[in-house]
């Protein structure tokens, strides 16, 4: 097994500084910068950083070397050694940063690490200053600005310890010189930037992991000369870098390589192919193999006895095939009579034409052989004809006088005989029968006869074009025009459509019109004008009577043109005052009265009906009434405008009211209001 040898950079996933202080106040754990040693006033820092060990190096990896480089950008003393040793308790890094050039520190936040806290300000150090081995891991005297390296056996024991258990990794604590002062030295933290950044930077080896000796396959291991298989790599390179392709032996012939695993190969003979996975820091192993087998390809030849030219009545001809038979036959163009599982040819079946017929042989690798073949025309053909008594027929040598199937035997350009059949017929000629009407007063010709009344007629027409006579009956009826008269009474303001007229008043009036025929017939219509009395007699100053008698009424609010629910009969005395007329329907008739002021029943209070409000008036269904003042006793009732009560509403005191009038037809009505002794009747229109 081979080893291969890598190296990362890896920088803080955090770190902060301890500022000495008793109450452990201090902290900068979002700062840009580290401290160590002792200020002017003997008041110590220490740095803190812990990194991210087993998320940067592969699983399985061992560490060969480890190294911590941290940029110190600022000194108030000369050379001092600073060491680094492993924290033995994990700490936090909060949201703290201190002021200025950051030295003094700023207020400790939430979870920072402080000189007495590990996280602020609930959980404390062991001992102030933090908890750490005291052997050091690594020590670098530090001098002026620049660059400074930690490395060691034992920080590379630090890294490989934190790697195998990274739960018990919590980093290193930098501590410079505090035995006197001033000594302090300022690093550039994580919040720096990458550039000036700790970096802790580890070499490691890992296992090379060797390629899977990989199965093979191919859609097809069977192929035909000239054809190509594809054979498809499955397993894992693993640390190689390509599968490669051999033939002969497992390492013999290279015949490609590449990285997907997929290759296609055409050989000219049976072939063993041998495929493993090289390359990188692996050892060439055991191959895969795969077989692909090129197959003998069929040899066969097609033709067709008497060469390749056949008559469309010659025989049908069966092909001869030379080499692997129970092949399959096809045609190009169409109109070729062809078996394609035997190749017999059809000529009586075949279009006159040149075709290309094609043997195809069965095997897995077939052979294809083709010959043109051409069918030439005959002709033969059966023909229908139909002569007039009388005439006759040459066909070929024979002369035709009577009716019969006959046949003649023909010689074509070709060679190909055709053969005619006639199946001929005699006809006595044509006949034709006519029916004709027409109208009186109309001529018609038939030949040389003119035609003026009804009945049958014979006329023989000559034929002008070499066919038979035409015979023709004609059956001739001349229709008689159709008049009459007609009555018809029309009502009060009807109106009645006659022909092309629109009547609307008594006389006599004459139309022509067309019969089904198509003659004209002239109609006389004598039209009266029914008369319905509408007359009404005022029995008094409210009530009024219908004249007539023997007819039914129905009396109507002048002020809406609504009827009044009930009001069928001859008399009519109305609840409320107003305007009113009555429709008289007499015999299929109705007309309307003129109207008249009668002056109702009740005796409205005027005061009291002025002050009441109702809404919506029209209404759907609810009406809301609102009487002006309360009152201690108020019915209500909704009558149509004769007075029969329709909806009653008890007593009780109030001064609004809702009213459902949902169950009420649409029409108009009076609301009778009695509040204590006033008196109000309302119209309301119900929609």
């Amino acid at each position: 097994m081979q080893i291969s040898a890598q190296s990362v950079d890896i920088f803080p996933a955090k770190d902060n500084t301890l500022y000495e202080s008793a109450t452990g106040a201090l902290s900068n754990g979002s700062g840009t910068n580290l401290f160590v040693g002792n200020t002017n006033v003997s008041s110590s820092r220490r740095a803190v950083l812990q990194f991210d060990i087993s998320s940067s190096i592969p699983v399985g990896a061992t560490i060969t070397s480890a190294t911590l480089t941290m940029t110190m950008n600022q000194t108030i003393a000369g050379p001092t050694n600073v060491s680094l040793h492993t924290l033995t308790a994990d700490w936090g890094e909060g949201s703290s940063v201190a002021g200025g050039g950051q030295g003094g520190g700023g207020a400790s936040q939430p979870n920072d690490a402080t000189w007495i806290h590990r996280f602020f300000s609930s959980t404390n150090w062991a001992t102030p200053g933090g908890d750490f081995t005291s052997t050091a891991s690594a020590t670098t005297s530090v001098a002026g600005a620049g660059v400074y390296s930690w490395t060691s056996a034992q920080l590379t024991t630090d890294v490989q310890a934190w790697f195998a258990n990274p739960s018990n990794n919590f980093g290193w604590i930098a501590i410079g010189n505090e035995a006197t002062n001033p000594t302090a030295k300022r690093f550039a933290s994580r919040e720096a930037g990458s550039s000036t950044a700790p970096k802790l930077t580890v070499t490691y080896t890992v296992p090379c992991v060797e390629p899977d000796v990989p199965t093979l396959s191919a859609p097809s291991t069977s192929i035909c000369p000239g054809q190509s298989a594809t054979i498809t790599v499955n397993g894992n390179l693993n640390d190689a870098t390509s599968w490669r392709l051999y033939s002969g032996t497992c390492g013999g012939t290279l015949v490609s390589s590449n990285a997907t695993g997929v290759f296609s190969v055409s050989p000219a003979t049976t072939t063993n192919y041998f495929v493993r996975g090289e390359g990188g820091c692996t050892t060439p192993g055991a191959c895969a193999t795969i077989t692909i087998t090129v197959l003998t390809p069929d040899v066969a030849s097609l033709s067709y006895p008497g060469g390749s030219a056949y008559c469309s009545n010659d025989p049908d001809i069966s092909p001869v095939i030379t080499g692997t038979q129970g092949g399959s036959y096809s045609s190009t163009p169409a109109g070729l009579g062809l078996n394609p599982n035997t190749g017999l040819v059809s000529p009586s079946v075949s279009s006159a034409g040149t075709y290309s017929i094609t043997y195809t042989s069965p095997g897995a690798c077939p052979a294809t052989s083709s010959i043109s073949v051409t069918i030439l025309p005959s002709f033969d053909q059966t023909i229908p004809v139909n002569l007039c008594e009388g005439d006759s027929l040459v066909l070929g040598t024979q002369v035709l006088k009577t009716a019969g199937t006959f046949t003649e035997l023909f010689s074509s350009k070709d060679g190909c005989d055709s053969t005619v059949t006639v199946n001929l017929t005699f006809s006595p000629g044509f006949v034709r029968n006519t029916d004709i009407t027409v109208c009186q007063g109309d001529t018609v010709f038939l030949g040389t006869q003119v035609l003026t009344s009804t009945g049958t007629y014979v006329e023989v027409f000559p034929s002008t074009t070499g066919g038979c006579d035409t015979t023709e009956t004609l059956v001739l009826t001349v229709a008689q025009p159709v008049n009459g008269t007609d009555a018809i009474t029309l009502c009060p303001d009807e109106i009645y459509q006659f022909g092309t007229q629109i009547i609307d008043g008594a006389g006599t009036f004459t139309e022509v019109f067309a019969t089904v025929d198509g003659c004209d017939s002239t109609i006389v219509l004598t039209v009266t004008e029914a008369v319905v009395d509408t007359s009404v007699t005022l029995v008094d100053g409210n009530t009024a009577r219908a004249n007539t008698v023997d007819a039914s009424f129905q009396w109507i609010d002048c002020a809406t043109n609504l009827p009044v629910s009930g009001a069928t009969m001859q008399e009519f005395t109305p609840v409320m005052a107003g305007s009113f007329a009555v429709i008289v329907s007499q015999e299929g008739c109705s007309d309307t009265s003129s109207c008249y002021t009668l002056s109702g029943t009740d005796a409205i209070d005027q005061a009291f009906q002025a002050t009441i409000r109702l809404s919506p008036n029209p209404t759907t269904g609810v009406l809301k009434l609102d009487l002006g003042n309360s009152f201690q006793q108020v019915t209500l009732q909704v009558m149509n405008l004769q007075g029969q009560l329709l909806q009653l509403s008890g007593n009780s005191s109030g001064q609004t009211y809702d009213l459902d009038l949902s169950g009420l037809p649409a029409g108009l009505y009076l609301l009778h209001v009695v509040a204590d002794e006033k008196v109000a009747v309302i119209r309301v229109r119900k929609e």
